[in-house]
């Protein structure tokens, strides 16, 4: 049979390795003619066209390339600009013309698999939670709003704080499932600092600001206060409650009236 162009490659796929994406396929059928090169096409973001990417993904024998590759790797932030113009959380899709002497190929069917993701932005806002401070907790919630998830979902978050120490921060929970945490088991009378990071499946965000908190809450109740007479006066004493991790500054004393 006489020598004619190959035949269209198979579908390839497409991969992330670092920062790049890595556009892989199968060697095809030369057509009874040695393949002489193969160029990759990459679908730009209207979803309808595709483009070539001469620099890294035109393999020929006017090259210093070994024939036998049948994969190139194109820059995600090459395929961030024009001509393709993806943005993060895009599906890479890619299909491969093979040439010989006698002409190109038809085109592959399309094949994908790469999707390119970045790190969330961090999350911020972090706002105290009033209703869940006592004497050892403190609560605080936090806002995703007009952030970028990267393209990728938020899985969850990561809190972190430096222990009351006003050093280095560690983590006090990871795979937080909402945008509200309480921290429990704190020291009160102690100044805490908190920060958190978003989770994407790219990995985990930078830091948020952070958020300073004084673990303390009203005085303890009283006990039942003591009155005495001394000379012409009523002398009223009582043991001082438990503060709760912020000084007493005041007492107010209540004298119940004749008619009870």
């Amino acid at each position: 049979m006489a020598a004619q162009v190959p035949d269209a490659p198979e579908a390839p796929t497409t991969r992330i390795l670092e920062d790049q994406v890595v556009v892989e396929w199968n060697p095809t059928s030369t057509g009874g003619s040695p393949i002489t090169g193969y160029k990759v096409y990459v679908m730009t973001s209207d979803g309808v066209a595709y483009n070539s990417d001469n620099t890294y993904c035109y393999y020929s024998i006017y090259q210093d390339t070994v024939l036998v590759n049948t994969a190139c790797q194109v820059a995600i932030a090459s395929l961030m600009q024009a001509p393709f113009s993806h943005e993060w959380g895009a599906s890479i899709t890619a299909k491969i013309i093979a040439t010989n002497v006698y002409g190109d190929s038809s085109y592959s069917n399309e094949g994908n698999g790469a999707v390119i993701t970045t790190f969330a932005d961090a999350p911020h806002s972090l706002v105290e939670v009033l209703i869940d401070r006592s004497a050892t907790t403190l609560g605080f919630s936090w806002s995703e709003d007009g952030n970028e998830d990267g393209g990728a979902t938020v899985l969850d978050y990561t809190v972190s704080y430096d222990q009351g120490s006003a050093g280095e921060y560690v983590v006090l929970d990871s795979n937080v499932m909402s945008t509200a945490y309480t921290a429990t088991d704190l020291t009160p009378g102690t100044v805490y600092k908190f920060k958190v990071q978003a989770r994407n499946s790219h990995g985990l965000s930078t830091f948020s600001t952070e958020l300073s908190l004084l673990c303390a809450y009203i005085p303890d109740q009283p006990l039942a206060p003591v009155s005495s007479v001394i000379a012409d006066n009523v002398q009223i004493s009582w043991t001082a409650p438990d503060q709760n991790g912020s000084p007493l500054t005041a007492y107010r004393i209540l004298i119940q009236q004749q008619d009870g």
